[in-house]
């Protein structure tokens, strides 16, 4: 896979507007690397904070941790 991403919109009650949440996925060596980064604002300072890489069972697990929220 090449490298993409996608945003999420969120706001939070204690920033000063929206907040954006990125899955990026980038191609290292042949091997997809996976990559949450959280960009926004918190009381009137721009943050970002990039997490660690997560493989990708862990991002399956989250996709079906979601999926079981939804149909509760």
């Amino acid at each position: 896979m090449s490298n993409a991403e996608i945003d999420i919109k969120l706001n939070a009650k204690n920033s000063n507007g929206d907040s954006t949440l990125w899955l990026q996925v980038q191609d290292v060596n042949g091997e997809n690397e996976y990559y949450f980064t959280l960009c926004g604002d918190y009381k009137g300072k721009k943050i970002q904070i990039d997490f660690d890489e997560i493989t990708k069972t862990e991002l399956e697990e989250m996709k079906i941790a979601i999926e079981l929220i939804l149909k509760s």
